[in-house]
């Protein structure tokens, strides 16, 4: 008798009282936007979209067999070493190696392409790990980093976000949004590496996936005003707080908790990095372009604040937001492997491996006894690195040394861009700091007489897994290595010509061998207009939403602030164009084409070439005043 009482009386308890509401108030029709500007898109032609395994060219602590990119998402598990106190931690912008004497860097790294934090200075990122502690957000200058030994920063140029925690379940993914706006730490300099640290927890099998990562230009992006209104609050110890979840459709609650960082600001209760937000505030803004594009919709969650963050009530799901896809654009002409290629042009046999002609020392044991079995099928000269039983080397030494005509020497004037496809068999390593750490590195060499009198060697270059193309200019004196004292390090330009060249495409000390694929290989020059002042561009345009995109096309003396002469201008759809400009009217000098693509949703895109025209400055025929373009 007393239970059935006592269930009566709480069932009279409930009946009189009013429960909470939490109504969601704006977007309530469809909203449009355009994609805003974003760094990796905009600057390194790289969406950080995890459409392939090295979007994230490094991380530490992570089990290599348990990486895998597939569907846009990146996932990976805990194996941190056994001395450091951090768990693993990826690097979506990485730095490089060693700073400027260290490796040669080539690609998509800070080095080559410093963030512009003052301009860029928004980060969002969407990410779950299924053991959640503080997360953090670390950005460095110049490559230096904590050494590991604690959580407090130390380094004179590493930062990282305040205590960070992320205080929901384990394994649900959240949307960190990082306004760095007043931040002086980010903004007072550009930066060369962004580190994120999904939990600092040191536990050996914890799971991370990476959907996205975004580092935006605020004033590029419009504004999503979330609002909402309650009803019946009951009185609390503490003011209840709101949460806000991104979902992907409208159906089934189970979007992303989104949570938000903003110095400075006094009216948000963070708890660590989640935007626990006072319910009477009734608003919550973001700029869009920390979404990519697609379809968002958003729903609220009520929360009491007394210890126990209860959930109290739920809205419905809002309208629509949709995030316009961005137009791509590549440079393939000018590109550093698109200019007159040396082999090609001089030689009239490209150093493509499509046989042993390309290749100048399979007949010289003396410098063949560093790899075997070597062959040549499927365009790609392969053999495997060896260190030759009784040598007192450390590593291997395997040489190509590519077909050079003592008689037509390269012109260190005319070729100067080198570039290289490259892939090494993994059987022996691990992880990517396992595979550099024992020898996945590669290096240009190139000489008259001999190494010793007159030879440079190259700083050494990461190679990475798959199959990558590695290009670089040889003129700057920033690439001979300077601490390799054998070569005379005199750079490219110490003489007109040069008769031998090589490429060593390891350094492994693996005693079982590492078989390698050189696939292709070129050294070419700047690329030029004709004579008659035309310079033939070649570009990719893609726009996903099938947009049709207006292209303006301008000249820059130098790669910065898209401030150049405008050359020409066009309205295209995707697809690859053939572009002829007139150049008559430009002075002779070094010229960097940028274009600005607009698509009919109103995205920008802008993207320079990686490297300049160069202009003589004499036409052989009278030009038009006008700049102009002719589709091939």
């Amino acid at each position: 008798m007393s239970k059935a009482i006592a269930c009566i009386f709480v069932v009279g308890l409930l009946v009189g009282v009013e429960a909470a509401t939490i109504t969601l108030t704006a977007p309530v029709v469809t909203v449009n936007v355009s994609d805003g500007q974003e760094y990796f898109t905009d600057v390194m032609n790289n969406p950080m979209d995890f459409d392939k395994r090295r979007d994230i060219m490094w991380e530490e602590n992570f089990d290599e067999t348990s990486i895998t990119v597939a569907n846009g998402v990146w996932n990976g598990t805990y194996l941190p070493d056994a001395g450091s106190s951090w768990g693993g931690y990826v690097f979506p912008l990485f730095q490089g190696h060693g700073g400027v004497d260290g490796a040669l860097n080539a690609g998509l790294t800070g080095m080559n392409y410093p963030l512009e934090s003052s301009r860029y200075r928004f980060v969002a990122l969407k990410s779950s790990v299924s053991d959640r502690s503080v997360n953090a957000l670390h950005w460095t200058r110049d490559g230096n980093w904590p050494d590991g030994s604690s959580l407090v920063v130390t380094g004179v140029d590493c930062y990282w976000t305040n205590t960070a925690a992320a205080m929901h379940s384990n394994d649900k993914a959240i949307i960190y949004m990082y306004d760095l706006s007043t931040n002086t730490e980010w903004t007072d300099a550009n930066i060369t590496g962004v580190r994120h640290d999904a939990s600092t927890n040191k536990l050996v099998g914890t799971d991370v996936s990476y959907e996205w990562f975004r580092i935006i230009d605020p004033d590029s992006s419009e504004a999503m005003n979330i609002t909402w209104t309650t009803t019946d609050m009951p009185s609390l110890p503490t003011t209840p707080h709101v949460k806000i979840f991104v979902d992907t459709d409208n159906a089934g609650f189970d979007g992303a908790l989104l949570g938000m960082v903003r110095w400075g600001e006094s009216n948000v209760n963070f708890n660590g990095a989640l935007a626990q937000i006072p319910y009477n505030l009734g608003s919550f803004s973001f700029p869009t372009a920390a979404l990519p594009s697609g379809t968002y919709y958003f729903y609220l969650e009520l929360f009491d604040n007394n210890g126990a963050d209860t959930f109290m009530a739920r809205s419905e799901y809002s309208a629509p937001l949709i995030v316009n896809t961005v137009s791509q654009i590549n440079f393939e002409h000018p590109s550093m492997t698109s200019g007159e290629d040396y082999a090609t042009a001089v030689l009239g046999d490209p150093w493509d491996m499509a046989g042993s002609s390309d290749v100048a020392n399979l007949s010289n044991p003396d410098y063949q006894k560093n790899f075997i079995d070597a062959t040549f099928a499927d365009g790609a000269f392969a053999a495997t690195a060896i260190i030759p039983e009784g040598s007192s080397q450390l590593h291997t030494d395997a040489q190509v040394w590519l077909h050079v005509d003592p008689a037509k020497p390269i012109d260190t004037s005319r070729y100067h861009y080198l570039s290289y496809t490259l892939s090494v068999d993994d059987t022996y390593y691990t992880n990517i700091s396992d595979k550099v750490k024992y020898g996945w590195v590669t290096r240009a060499i190139w000489w008259n007489r001999d190494i010793a009198t007159d030879g440079t060697s190259t700083k050494a270059s990461v190679t990475y897994e798959g199959v990558h193309t590695y290009s670089y200019d040889l003129r700057p004196m920033s690439v001979p290595d300077p601490y390799d004292t054998y070569p005379t390090q005199d750079g490219w330009l110490a003489s007109s010509t040069w008769s031998y060249l090589r490429i060593d495409p390891l350094e492994t000390n693996n005693t079982e061998g590492t078989r390698f694929f050189l696939h292709d290989v070129k050294l070419t020059a700047d690329p030029k207009p004709d004579r008659d002042g035309k310079f033939r561009a070649r570009i990719r345009l893609f726009d996903p939403d099938g947009d049709t995109m207006q292209v303006k096309l301008y000249a820059d003396a130098n790669r910065s602030n898209f401030d150049g002469v405008e050359i020409g201008t066009g309205k295209f759809s995707s697809g690859d164009q053939a572009l002829t400009i007139d150049t008559c009217n430009l002075s002779a000098g070094s010229y960097y084409l940028y274009a600005v693509v607009t698509d009919s949703a109103g995205n920008i895109t802008k993207r320079y070439t990686d490297i300049p025209v160069v202009v003589s400055g004499v036409c052989k025929r009278a030009c038009s005043a006008i700049l102009h373009y002719l589709l091939n």
